[in-house]
């Protein structure tokens, strides 16, 4: 897992984004597994999305007592994102468990994602959530 950040323009000297922040724009833990957020930077850092994600994740592997229920683990990430939209702002996400499970989801237009995974060795390429399905 990676983050970056492209900065924001008229930001004041020394504003430290949420990229660089653990628990705010990213987090990634062995046991659990990884987020990378990105969107509105003073929203994500504001509500320490990617906090919320590994405690979701945490209390999903809890309650799954070691099975493989991590099916739909996109659904992680709409609490985080519900949050960010409370308060104005728009963000989107990826998510990832140790066992390679993925998902990701937006509340922005656009969120382009692109991904490939050893299963079937081919790029993903997406603009939106909803054109996955296609």
């Amino acid at each position: 897992m990676g983050t970056s950040t492209g900065g924001l323009d008229g930001s004041a000297p020394g504003r430290v984004g949420d990229s660089p922040q653990p628990g705010c724009g990213y987090y990634a833990d062995n046991q659990l597994g990884a987020v990378a957020f990105s969107g509105d930077g003073e929203h994500i850092a504001r509500k320490a999305l990617a906090a919320r994600v590994m405690q979701a994740l945490s209390a999903r592997r809890a309650l799954s007592a070691g099975r493989a229920a991590m099916a739909g683990v996109e659904e992680v990430l709409e609490p985080s994102l519900r949050e960010v939209e409370a308060i104005g702002g728009e963000a989107g996400a990826i998510v990832l468990t140790p066992t390679g499970k993925s998902g990701w989801a937006h509340n922005s237009r656009e969120f382009a994602v692109a991904f490939m995974t050893s299963e079937d060795n081919h790029p993903h390429v997406f603009l939106r959530k909803k054109d996955e399905g296609r």
